[in-house]
């Protein structure tokens, strides 16, 4: 073969051997063996072993059938896609492949063989999943119900190196982006109507290493995905709750908190008039991009219940979420009542400063570090000085005599200036169907405050709570 100028030369493929093309440079020009071209590409990519991932996500497809307990990928429209595995480049002609799992409880990784490239499952999450071999998905599959209940997208690209996969993979996991807001909150109403209890999630982005995935909205009114315990600890899914939380089946079918009991995982229903969270993620689940997971815990008051959203968010990502990659997004405090007439029997709370819902969003959570979803305790920002905060002042407890319009308290001491908040919580344990009783404080100076009641209070039997606080600036 003649020697080529740049010029004339079309693809490396036209050339072979110790072939030879001229470079220009300045008034001179030399000429270079296409053979000491090559070599360095090549002993790169021996060194690195790499790239390793799909070349383009958008030109496959992956499945998850609940009825033959198989994940599959496919070419999009039957089209060949390809991949790296350790450098070296394999082509797939499109057609379906596929893998059953063996119907065990947990989560199921599922991932093209090295170097053979077969379609390949395991329980046991290992480092070289994502060093050595191109990983695809993640399944959590529910033995008792037989069926899948949670589906992860984890076909990444070949532009970021393994060690820096692994590394964000098992310290930073998913991060949030943008939007995600809860939407729809219709706060502190009476119970009766559905608009008290409905919340919906506004679209929004979040990144899963290097996949950007942008989550679609939940409206309000749509069916959540809620996510709970069981028996000895297994995650279960009621993915047809018009409202994120669950009701109890028994008694007198207030919402129900997750009860663990020694290691036994139950419904329990919720006190009368007492609070209960619902805590709201974002997930790379293509299926179900946004879902909530039941609260754990019942609060006699608005205060504790807001302290414990951190606390009780904190717990969740240390207990083996079914869930590989996600984001919080927040925390919803709900309060329920036999005497609320809408369906679920509640209504949601503002917090104790006046928000809609405890804001979670740009908190990270780092993603699975096995077969257990185990690693999450590095999750960081709960505690941070980052929402607005607020100096606990005052506490006290008001009895309510039957009849009363109003209820006036005075403080033990002089505030300097009516520059405080009001928090106000009515308590009746005692009564089997408690009026509810919304409020309003009609009066703030230096010495106490005074609260209005919707009507005048029927019984001998509440109480009120009550705490000011001041904002720290």
């Amino acid at each position: 073969m003649a020697d080529k100028t740049i010029s004339q030369l079309t693809s490396a493929s036209t050339l072979s051997g110790a072939a030879l093309f001229e470079i220009e440079q300045g008034n001179g020009s030399y000429k270079v063996s296409l053979d000491k071209i090559r070599r360095p590409t090549t002993q790169r990519l021996t060194d690195t072993g790499e790239p390793t991932g799909i070349i383009d996500r958008t030109q496959s497809v992956i499945t998850f059938s609940d009825a033959t307990s198989a994940f599959s990928i496919s070419g999009v429209g039957g089209q060949s896609y390809g991949f790296y595995s350790q450098g070296n480049k394999v082509t797939k002609d499109g057609s379906v492949e596929s893998v059953q799992i063996d119907g065990t409880e947990g989560l199921y990784f599922f991932y093209f063989d090295h170097p053979n490239g077969l379609l390949s499952t395991t329980k046991d999450f290992d480092v070289y999943l994502i060093l050595e071999k191109t990983i695809l998905g993640i399944v959590y599959w529910d033995a008792t119900n037989k069926k899948s209940i949670y589906f992860g997208e984890e076909r990444h690209g070949i532009t970021m190196d393994g060690k820096t996969h692994l590394y964000l993979h098992q310290t930073r996991g998913a991060v949030y982006e943008s939007g995600l807001g809860l939407t729809n909150i219709n706060t502190d109403g009476s119970g009766d109507v559905v608009a008290d209890v409905s919340v919906g999630v506004a679209t929004g982005k979040i990144w899963d290493e290097d996949i950007n995935l942008t989550l679609s909205a939940l409206p309000c009114g749509s069916n959540w995905p809620v996510y709970y315990r069981e028996g000895t600890g297994n995650w279960r899914l009621d993915d047809d709750r018009p409202f994120p939380v669950k009701n109890a089946t028994t008694g007198n079918l207030r919402l129900a908190y997750n009860l663990n009991s020694g290691g036994n995982w139950s419904q329990n229903e919720i006190i009368n008039n007492d609070f209960v969270l619902a805590h709201i993620f974002g997930t790379n689940d293509p299926n179900r991009p946004i879902i909530a997971i039941q609260g754990q815990n019942e609060y006699s008051t608005i205060g504790n219940a807001r302290t414990a959203a951190a606390t009780e968010l904190r717990t969740l990502l240390t207990e083996n979420l079914p869930f590989a990659e996600f984001v919080p997004i927040g925390t919803v405090i709900y309060q329920t009542s036999s005497g609320y007439t809408n369906i679920p029997k509640a209504r949601i709370i503002s917090t104790d400063d006046g928000s809609d819902y405890e804001d979670f969003r740009g908190i990270t959570g780092s993603p699975v570090g096995g077969q257990q979803v185990n690693e999450h305790s590095n999750l960081s920002g709960l505690d941070d000085d980052d929402h607005i905060q607020y100096l606990l002042g005052f506490t006290g407890n008001e009895t309510l005599a039957s009849g009363s319009p109003s209820a006036s308290v005075t403080f033990a001491s002089a505030e300097s200036d009516t520059d405080y908040r009001v928090h106000v919580s009515l308590l009746n344990t005692v009564d089997v169907n408690p009026t509810v009783y919304s409020h309003i404080i009609t009066s703030k100076t230096t010495s106490g405050f005074t609260v209005r009641f919707s009507s005048s209070i029927d019984s001998n039997n509440y109480s009120m709570d009550w705490t000011i606080s001041r904002r720290i600036e």
